[in-house]
């Protein structure tokens, strides 16, 4: 059964009237939403004012519904007097689905079938979108089953060009972060209101204008100059990155830069390496759709294909499993600890993620080896060591670990004949060799393979400190402890006293 025209636009109307009679109230809710300043960066406000109605219909609870939404306070009290049929058609609507979608199918003149985040999917009937829909591709919009048949109910529904990235379906979805005003500040601005859990921004607003290909590439480089991470990367990576889209994905730039810039880095610097990161993306893409245009006489379909990926990045995904081997070598379980930092490099490596603190995990692997009681681990360490040095050649507590375990490893002041030397020199060549044929056939060569392979440097200045995740859920990504903080090894010693 389709709903019965003027359905939704009789409740959306009475809302809209009872808030008007309540112009304090309205003024408050218009702050909340953020209308004044969305108003300002548009010319034609027709699609964002009917985001704001539908808000008010289902999102927002006022004081003017009794702190309900208006739709609940509409099913609720009858204000209407409908009767007992038609007022069960609209609580039928109190039980929607809002968001983002992925279009499964799409069947002209009758439905869509669309996905949400978590996998589900529902068959809606809704004859615009059945004629508008390209499939694969990704909408917002509101569905709710009406009388047994789901049906768009919003007011303003849109197409995006873009698809839902993994890492986005991986977070709990809920109405409150979906709904109609996180839809307009999407519509407009490119993202939604910030988040600890979404600080990459994922659509550049007026950031290319009057700018040449050139000028945003030395921008983004001037950019990670700035941050000390010119050795890491470069304008030139991200051309590379989008010419193996098929095989890195349509994400990977803004995914990489996100676990690429290190703790130390400021907010300024952060900002600045995005936002130029992401015009020099945008004009470089631009460039290649008008490459094909012109090789297909201007006849191409530019909507057919998602221009970006919606991914959302957090340190939350990783800490559990860095923490769990970080524990180990706390407790002196040097076995678990290596197999923990091996499984999270393998991790990583399967995700495609390049990761800023690798060189550190190396490190912290390479010391479960030489402190494990199993000496066959030895040469597995000193492979490590040298790995970790590799990825980045600035490692100070790489360079200590080499000099306080390697170095001596080589130390010949204890053997006085020429024959035992000769002898512990074949020794250790053995043992090497067979550290590095160890190293070849784990996880941790196969990503630094992946790191050289994708054009990452590691390399950056670092200062000596332990870093570990904040368990203060309001506090995203690494921090370090400080040199006069308790170390970290549990020994009760100052850090700078200790392992420091």
């Amino acid at each position: 059964m389709m709903l019965q025209k003027g359905f939704i636009q009789c409740l959306s109307d009475w809302v809209s009237e009872t808030m008007f009679s309540k112009p304090a109230d309205l003024e408050e809710a218009m702050q909340t939403f953020g209308l004044h300043e969305l108003l300002t960066k548009v010319s034609d406000a027709t699609q964002l004012m009917s985001l704001f109605s539908e808000w008010l219909v289902y999102d927002f609870n006022s004081p003017v519904f009794n702190n309900m939404s208006g739709l609940a306070y509409f099913v609720k009290c009858n204000p209407s007097k409908l009767e007992s049929k038609l007022l069960n058609s609209y609580r039928c609507l109190l039980s929607f689905q809002v968001g983002f979608f992925e279009i499964k199918e799409v069947f002209p003149g009758e439905r869509v079938v669309l996905e949400n985040m978590s996998g589900e999917q529902f068959d809606v009937f809704d004859i615009n979108t059945s004629l508008s829909g390209i499939k694969n591709s990704t909408m917002w919009s509101r569905i709710a089953s009406v009388d047994g048949t789901y049906q768009m109910i919003g007011s303003s529904g849109f197409m995006l060009p873009m698809i839902i990235g993994s890492h986005t379906k991986k977070y709990k979805i809920t109405k409150e972060n979906n709904n109609a005003k996180v839809a307009a500040h999407f519509l407009i601005s490119g993202f939604g209101p910030e988040s600890q859990n979404n600080k990459v921004k994922q659509k550049p607003q007026n950031l290319t204008m009057g700018m040449t290909l050139k000028q945003a590439g030395e921008q983004f480089d001037e950019a990670l100059s700035v941050a000390g991470m010119s050795k890491m990367l470069s304008s030139s990576t991200l051309k590379k990155w989008v010419n193996k889209e098929k095989q890195y994905g349509l994400d990977f730039p803004m995914k990489a830069l996100f676990y690429l810039m290190s703790e130390d880095i400021s907010d300024a610097q952060r900002n600045s390496i995005l936002d130029t990161a992401q015009a020099y993306l945008s004009l470089y893409r631009e460039s290649l759709l008008d490459a094909k245009a012109a090789v297909f006489g201007g006849k191409i379909n530019e909507v057919s294909q998602p221009e970006y990926e919606l991914n959302m990045y957090s340190y939350d995904d990783y800490r559990p499993e860095y923490e769990r081997a970080f524990a180990s070598i706390q407790t002196g379980d040097y076995q678990r600890a290596y197999t923990g930092y091996e499984n999270f490099v393998k991790r990583i490596l399967d995700e495609q993620t390049p990761f800023v603190l690798v060189f550190r995990l190396y490190a912290n692997a390479a010391l479960a080896c030489f402190m494990n009681s199993d000496k066959n681990m030895e040469g597995l360490g000193i492979a490590l060591i040298n790995a970790s040095l590799r990825l980045n050649p600035q490692y100070d507590f790489g360079k200590r670990q080499y000099e306080q375990f390697v170095t001596p490893f080589y130390d010949n002041a204890n053997v006085v004949d020429r024959d035992d030397i000769k002898l512990a020199g074949y020794l250790r060549a053995k043992i090497v060799q067979a550290g590095e044929r160890q190293y070849r056939k784990t996880p941790f060569r196969y990503y630094e393979d992946f790191l050289v392979k994708a054009g990452v440097s590691l390399e950056r200045a670092t200062k000596t400190h332990v870093t570990v995740f904040s368990t203060d859920p309001n506090k995203e990504g690494p921090i370090k402890i400080g040199r006069n903080e308790p170390c970290y090894c549990g020994s009760n010693k100052k850090f700078k006293k200790c392992c420091g």
